[in-house]
């Protein structure tokens, strides 16, 4: 008998993919409700929802959401998924998004480092916050804040563009205190799922962030401060300038100096 292919599956349907999504959005589950008693949120904003599927998370929390995505397929899913809710198209490096208005919450889950702006983005979801944000992301595993310019496939899972600034961990946290917030935690403990622990094949690939208008004292955030880099990254070393020649060298060299010093010695 010939299998029936569901034409309503999206690559977001994909077990790797809702795996992913259950333990993100037990997360939410958990650390919104907390929030929502603690700043008396009420209106919430979903910022780059994909088809929607936190959307509807957050409003199982008790908030009035609305939503939008870069993608017009998306919007038209997620509106077929959840005819109750408000979905609409938007690009958050658009300066322009700003006329959605001012939200209790903002999240935004799985979107900073598909784009190439990600500074004005998150000044973008300043302006839109009102109290505080809630953001995951992938990251590149290092308190010091730099980007890597990565070069991404044409997927509709992927960027609108082909090239994409994933953040280190610290340059996320830099960032959203640049932008004008002023207290960012790390969420604690982070969601049920490899990508967000340290494994034996890979090491911690993506963070949980809540960057607020005003200071929270709760449990579950932990506050972090902003970086500050001290070191100048043109000067050169004036310590040990040979000791670093030496472990810049590859093992051959390295192998090759130690034998012709023993050599050399009396």
């Amino acid at each position: 008998m010939m299998k029936t292919i569901d034409q309503s599956q999206t690559v977001f349907d994909q077990p790797h993919y809702l795996q992913l999504i259950e333990s993100r959005g037990a997360l939410i589950r958990r650390l919104v409700p907390e929030l929502k008693g603690a700043m008396g949120l009420n209106a919430a904003l979903d910022a780059g929802c994909g088809i929607g599927f936190f959307t509807k998370v957050l409003e199982d929390c008790g908030l009035h959401v609305d939503a939008f995505d870069g993608r017009e397929e998306n919007v038209v899913e997620a509106r077929r998924r959840y005819p109750q809710m408000s979905f609409s198209k938007g690009d958050i490096e658009n300066p322009g998004i700003g006329s959605l208005g001012s939200f209790d919450l903002v999240l935004c889950f799985g979107l900073l480092y598909h784009l190439e702006n990600g500074l004005l983005a998150i000044r973008n979801l300043h302006a839109l916050t009102g109290k505080g944000l809630l953001l995951e992301s992938m990251c590149l595993p290092d308190v010091k804040p730099w980007m890597l310019l990565r070069n991404e496939p044409a997927s509709e899972d992927q960027s609108l563009t082909d090239v994409a600034f994933y953040p280190s961990e610290g340059c996320i946290i830099k960032m959203l205190y640049h932008a004008g917030f002023n207290s960012v935690y790390r969420v604690n403990p982070l969601p049920d799922d490899d990508d967000f622990r340290e494994t034996t094949t890979h090491v911690r690939r993506r963070t949980v962030l809540f960057a607020s208008r005003l200071p929270v004292r709760m449990q579950g955030l932990d506050l972090v401060t902003q970086p500050i880099e001290t070191a100048n990254p043109w000067a050169k070393s004036a310590t040990f300038p040979r000791v670093r020649r030496f472990f810049d060298k590859s093992l051959r060299e390295k192998y090759a100096s130690v034998v012709q010093r023993f050599r050399r010695a009396p």
